[in-house]
Formats: C-alpha cells, structure tokens, sequence
C-alpha cells in the first residue's frame, strides 16, 4: 500500500476476505462494508466494492473528502452479509501519515 497522508481522497483500501484456507469466495455477499477505526476512536462505516468479482475475496474502498483527518495508526475490518448470515474480516491496521506544517 503508497503511503497514506491526512486529507488524502481517491486512496483505494482494500480488504481480503480469507478464511485458513485462503481467499473466501464472497460473490454471494449482498451488504459490504468497510469499517475504520482512527487513532481517536471514531468510526466510520463505508459501503464497499468487489475489487474484481469477489470470487478472489478481495473489497475496496476509495476515500473521499472527510475521511482520513488524524494521522497515526488506523483498523480497518470488513463487514459482509449474504443470505446464510453475516460475518466481519480480523482487524488490520494502517498508518496515515501527517502532512508538512498541517496542510489539508
């Protein structure tokens, strides 16, 4: 993943879905959501894509204005639903780095 600064938008995060044996085949998913945590706690809930068709288990979302405002260490989990359920990804982190004098 390119380095991620405050304020950026645009910046795909993506998500694999995977399970002990590898990638999860989620095409069946009809709700996907990303959730992100900042380092002060917020959360914010985004509807996600299928990077390809979801056979590979991959989701995505781009960043929009309003977004990433704090830098420091971010979580970022995945949130899915079909018809047999809902499930959530393990918790990854990401770092989202300050920008010079503040800028954005």
């Amino acid at each position: 993943m390119a380095d991620i600064h405050v304020g950026d938008t645009g910046t795909e995060l993506n998500v694999l879905v995977e399970d002990q044996d590898g990638p999860m085949d989620i095409s069946s998913v009809t709700v996907k959501q990303i959730v992100l945590f900042s380092p002060r706690g917020d959360m914010l809930v985004r509807n996600a894509s299928f990077l390809t068709d979801g056979t590979d288990g991959m989701l995505t979302y781009s960043t929009v204005r309003g977004d990433i405002l704090v830098a420091g260490e971010w979580k970022i989990q995945a949130d899915l639903t079909n018809p047999s359920g809902s499930w959530s990804t393990d918790v990854k982190t990401f770092d989202v780095l300050p920008n010079v004098g503040g800028r954005k």
